[in-house]
C-alpha cells in the first residue's frame, strides 16, 4: 500500500515542489527496500534497473531541493 504525498490542494508552486520532493523521497525508500530483494533472488536485471532508478531519483531529488531552496530564498 503505497502512500505518496499528494500535498495540500494548492496551486502554490512552493507547496507543489515540497510535495513532489516528499513523494520522491518515498519512492527512493521503496526502491532501496526492493533492491536487496532483487539481489537475493539473483535477479540481476531487476537489481540493475532498481539501482539505476535509485540514482535517477536521487539526482532528481537533488534538483528539486535546489529549486525549492532557490524559490524560498527569492
Amino acid at each position: 500500500n503505497v502512500k505518496y504525498d499528494l500535498g495540500p490542494d494548492s496551486s502554490n508552486p512552493i507547496d507543489m515542489l515540497k510535495s513532489l520532493l516528499r513523494s520522491n523521497e518515498i519512492i527512493i525508500s521503496d526502491l532501496k527496500s526492493a533492491f536487496p530483494v532483487a539481489t537475493e533472488a539473483n535477479e540481476e536485471g531487476a537489481a540493475n534497473y532498481i539501482a539505476e532508478r535509485i540514482d535517477a531519483h536521487q539526482k532528481w531529488g537533488w534538483k528539486l531541493s535546489v529549486s525549492l531552496k532557490s524559490m524560498v530564498n527569492n
